[in-house]
């Protein structure tokens, strides 16, 4: 054979082979080939058959999925570990469009939108140019058509997706194919439904969810174990849910975080009905209820865990992950007992994908507690137990107490339960044995309650004065007899009648609940670094003890949640509230110590300075008038401006030589005045901008952006008629008139030299302004910054240039003083009596009224400010005496240049304008 045939053969077969593995490739990536691997689709798709809107919507509820669990993902940018700090929590969601009977009586066709969302790693960069590594948000969504089998329970569907880029461009994911198993009824046995999502450009994903469709309750009634002997009694479902009781109030109460607590504190693992674990919280979430007439049945899920840290939310929270243990529950509410008595089963889950209900025999019952002591104080408790002992037993051995420790606040009304002091008499006795305490000459004297006795009053935040890194919350419970949790409006009028006998006891009974925000107990602070960042944890405390109405002490015993199971009581806290008659800052002082001994005791811990902050209910009053006060004052004070200047465009008119003598600079810095404000708040003009807003009672519902508006509408129109005053001084001096042109030439140098001297002065205070900003810039640098801060923020170099401006505008009549000083000639009235002096009355008066505020103003944390705000001017007890006084003697400066001729001009020059000079003949 001839080579070059040979060649020719040899091209032929490997063209035939490239040929035969881009056919394979494209056949192994194909859909159908796809629908084989995970599920089959018909390959006769049956025809679809109208179907009325109720059996419609039933439908699109049986395949609805809104919390569920994927694994996998990373090749779509789904970060691989969510357990992070950013708090992105892996979910998917199934919602349908569509559902549509079909000719197969045995297929139903189902369109719907898959939507998985997660964490996503990336990145920023920060102001050092260094790049920061986190994990942010990320979500896909699928489009999807199928079909579901009533024979095999699964629902196949094919489609594609599409995702965000980092860019910000779509991405998009061909040939993708669903494959879900889902029960046409769950039940105990068969709560979940699973399946896996592929695509030709991603592997298969995982999907684990908690059934909401139909569910079978088994018809084997649950019994409520009988309560032991110390628990509480339970209140009627009226009292606890209020008088509308329903699936949803129900629904919202279970689904929180529970304490578990194990009789007799060493608990044997054999005896568990965990079967050995050591769970130290239950998270209860997919609370699904169902009400007919008098039964309401309810069914969820449950996981255990010894992570002690407040989860938050839990929807959706992932049941499938790691060691943690999980139950599927099933129960009702037993209306005669005021109980929910349920029924659990333990899931196994071998592989990720196939969670399994094996071991069943766990009884739990849930009630409403009548009663609260400083150990339990939880909105809803309850028992574990092994249902295979009797039902009626008062056996506790392998019995675990519930309580929930949900950290928001239930709007609930809790006047009929009663709290049980119990640390009293120990509280009162470190009262009355402290040497500092009880002395009688270092007692503060003065009213600390409000005439109105408002629970508000007693509430309080704080900070530790050490290194200001931790802070809490304190809200009472019980002030005497009274009850004053949950419900504010319930709780005053509960609260309001007893109150007054309780104040008039020596010392009053009260209790709190204080949430505390520290690092954790390994964190050091960092000696050589100026900028630090530590995740803080939340600790709950109760306490309880007495307050002296006649000097504001409160001294209390509390119990705080230690590593152990159990809670460390042996903690002393002593807060001195600020009298409401004195003008102390802040709302007092305190501190957190330890009774325990320190060189024995591991649970001992130093003393803690605590540093109270926030406003009694007669100070937030008063604040409120002032706010309003201040607002009306702020629309006079951008309101006069606009009458001022009319009446200087009409002084104008009358005295045509007063606008060639007008100070073009002068009015240019007013312009500049009325434009800052406009250009700072400009995003209130356009509603486009997005702001978040949280809607609260008792709030405005006037939107943001249309309030700012109503605001600048005044100093807009300031701006335009100041803008018609430069158009009148500039007219005048380029005046025709031969009789008017030398006295606008003699202005247009006088105003050149005034430029001269005022323009170097501005740019000086500026430069002032930038040095001593970063002079405080350095200092900061030095000390070691704070990463909780408590006050205002230090202000920034834009704000330091603001408050320099803002002085050059409260000197706005320097300018006309100077021209007026260095121009000769007859005197010329040029600024009305009310232009200068009204201008100078509002630039001066918001110091004057910073005077007066700072000594009846009780300052907070946030202190509110709406008129004379120290951010945007300069504000101090010196400035507020320098400013009203610089402008008030300018102000007078330029009334005797308007009557008094002051020649010859401060700087004369060598030559008059229009004339010559005289040469003596002699």
């Amino acid at each position: 054979m001839a080579p070059h045939n040979l060649a020719a053969c040899r091209l032929c077969v490997v063209l035939l082979l490239l040929l035969l593995s881009a056919a394979l490739s494209s056949a192994a990536s194909s859909p159908s080939t796809l629908d084989s691997a995970i599920c089959t689709i018909p390959s006769n798709p049956p025809e679809r058959l109208p179907s009325d809107k109720h059996n419609a919507l039933a439908a699109l509820k049986v395949f609805q999925l809104n919390a569920g669990y994927f694994f996998g993902g990373e090749d779509i940018h789904f970060a691989k570990d969510d357990s992070n700090a950013s708090f992105v929590t892996r979910s998917f969601s199934l919602f349908p469009h569509s559902v549509d009977l079909t000719t197969d009586h045995n297929l139903l066709h189902v369109a719907a939108t898959l939507a998985l969302s997660g964490g996503r790693a990336r990145s920023i960069l920060t102001a050092r140019r260094r790049r920061h590594r986190y994990v942010g948000g990320h979500s896909v969504n699928f489009y999807l058509n199928g079909y579901y089998s009533y024979t095999s329970e699964e629902l196949c569907m094919t489609g594609s997706g599409t995702y965000s880029s980092d860019e910000g461009s779509i991405e998009h994911l061909e040939g993708v194919v669903l494959k879900l198993r889902m029960p046409r009824r769950s039940k105990l046995s068969d709560p979940f439904v699973t399946g896996r999502l592929k695509g030709a450009s991603f592997e298969a994903i995982s999907l684990v969810a908690y059934a909401q469709g139909a569910y079978h309750y088994s018809e084997s009634g649950v019994s409520c174990r009988s309560l032991q002997p110390s628990s509480t009694p339970a209140r009627g479902a009226l009292q606890g849910l209020g008088a509308s009781f329903s699936c949803a109030h129900l629904k919202e109460h279970l689904e929180t975080s529970y304490k578990l607590q194990y009789g007799g504190g060493a608990h044997a693992p054999g005896s568990s009905p965990l079967m050995g674990l050591q769970a130290r919280r239950m998270h209860i979430g997919q609370v699904q209820c169902t009400a007919a007439g008098d039964v309401v049945e309810v069914r969820a899920y449950a996981v255990f865990s010894n992570d002690t840290k407040m989860w938050g939310q839990l929807k959706p929270h992932p049941p499938f992950m790691g060691d943690e243990e999980v139950v599927v529950a099933e129960g009702r509410w037993n209306s005669e007992r005021s109980m929910l008595c349920v029924t659990a089963c333990r899931v196994e889950h071998s592989g990720i994908t196939s969670p399994a209900v094996k071991e069943c025999g766990i009884g739990m019952s849930f009630w409403f507690p009548g009663a609260w002591t400083i150990r339990d104080r939880s909105f809803l408790v309850g028992m574990i137990w092994n249902s295979s002992q009797a039902a009626g037993g008062t056996d506790s051995s392998g019995v675990i107490s519930v309580s929930s420790i949900d950290a928001n606040d239930h709007r609930s009304n809790f006047a009929d339960v009663k709290y049980d002091y119990t640390m009293v008499e120990e509280a009162k006795k470190h009262y009355l044995n402290d040497p500092v305490l009880s002395d009688p000459k270092k007692k503060v004297q003065g009213s600390f309650v409000a005439p109105n006795y408002t629970d508000h009053d007693f509430a309080f935040s704080f900070y530790e004065t050490k290194d200001r890194v931790g802070s809490g919350q304190a809200y009472p419970v019980t002030i005497g007899s009274a009850m004053v949790y949950g419900d504010r409006l319930a709780a005053d009028d509960s609260f309001s009648g007893q109150a007054v006998v309780d104040m008039k006891q020596e010392l009053v009974n009260v209790s709190y609940d204080i949430r505390q925000h520290v690092p954790p107990a390994d964190w050091v602070r960092p000696k050589n670094s100026s900028s630090y960042a530590v995740s803080l944890e939340e600790r709950q405390i109760t306490a309880e003890g007495v307050f002296d109405p006649k000097t504001g002490v409160m001294c209390m015993i509390a119990c705080r949640e230690d590593n152990s199971l159990t809670a460390d009581c042996q903690i002393l806290i002593t807060i001195h509230f600020a009298s409401l008659d004195g003008k102390a800052q802040g709302h007092g002082k305190g501190a957190i110590s330890s009774l325990r001994n320190k060189a024995t005791d591991p649970l001992f811990f130093e003393k803690t300075e605590i540093m109270l902050y926030g406003m009694y209910t007669d100070q937030v009053s008063e604040s409120v008038s002032r706010m309003d006060l201040e607002s009306i004052m702020l629309v006079i004070s951008t309101t006069l401006p606009c009458i001022f200047t009319v009446l200087q465009i009409l002084h104008v008119k009358r005295r045509p030589e007063a606008a060639a003598a007008t100070s073009i600079t002068m009015l240019v810095v007013l312009a500049l005045g009325y434009v800052a404000p406009l250009v700072v708040s400009s995003e209130a003009l356009f509603l486009s901008r997005r702001r978040q807003y949280a809607p609260t009672p008792f709030r405005s519902y006037v939107p943001y952006e249309l309030s700012q508006a109503m605001m600048r509408a005044p100093t807009l129109i300031a701006l335009l008629l100041q803008l018609r005053l430069i158009q009148l001084a500039w007219s005048a001096r380029k005046t025709k008139d031969d009789a008017r042109r030398s006295a606008a030439e003699a202005s247009s140098a006088a105003e050149r030299r005034a430029l001269w001297l005022c323009v170097p002065v501005y740019l000086i205070g500026g430069a002032l302004a930038i040095i001593v900003h970063a002079m405080n810039v350095r200092r900061a640098a030095q000390e070691d910054s704070l990463t909780v801060r408590i006050g205002p923020e230090p202000a920034t170099l834009w704000e330091d240039l603001v408050s320099s401006a803002g002085l050059a505008l409260d000197a706005f009549l320097l300018p006309q003083v100077v021209m007026n000083a260095l121009s000769a000639g007859a005197r010329v009235r040029a600024l009305s009596l009310w232009f200068y002096v009204g201008g100078t009355v509002v630039r001066a008066m918001p110091h004057v009224y910073d005077v007066f505020r700072a000594q009846g103003y009780a300052q907070s944390v946030r202190s509110s400010y709406v008129y004379a705000s120290p951010r945007y001017d300069r504000f101090g007890v010196a400035w507020d005496v320098v400013v009203p006084c610089g402008a008030a003697v300018l102000a007078v400066l330029l009334f005797l240049q308007q009557r008094i001729r002051l020649a010859p001009p401060l700087f004369p020059s060598r030559r008059r304008l229009g004339e010559y000079q005289m040469v003596s003949n002699l």
